[in-house]
């Protein structure tokens, strides 16, 4: 069974179940491949799950902008991210 001690999770090395939930959980990718397209274009098609508000369904982004948006999102080292 996996314990988490303040962000490091601990597995028993013969928990066979835990460790491959734990790397399943660990290589997932920050977007889902099914949402993601590229246009004829060379424009990137990224489909939102539900739609949002303004009633958009999916963003257009370039390449650049898309690694712009995914490095914004990793937290820098060390930092806490609950509060």
């Amino acid at each position: 069974m996996a314990e988490v001690r303040g962000i490091n999770p601990v597995v028993h090395g013969n928990d066979r179940k835990q460790l491959e939930r734990l790397a399943r959980y660990i290589t997932r990718p920050p977007i889902a491949q099914e949402r993601l397209t590229q246009r004829s274009d060379g424009t990137l098609l990224l489909a939102f799950t539900k739609a949002r508000k303004d009633g958009s369904r999916a963003l257009v982004l370039t390449p650049e902008d898309l690694l712009v948006r995914l490095c914004a999102a990793v937290s820098p080292p060390r930092f806490h991210m609950v509060r």
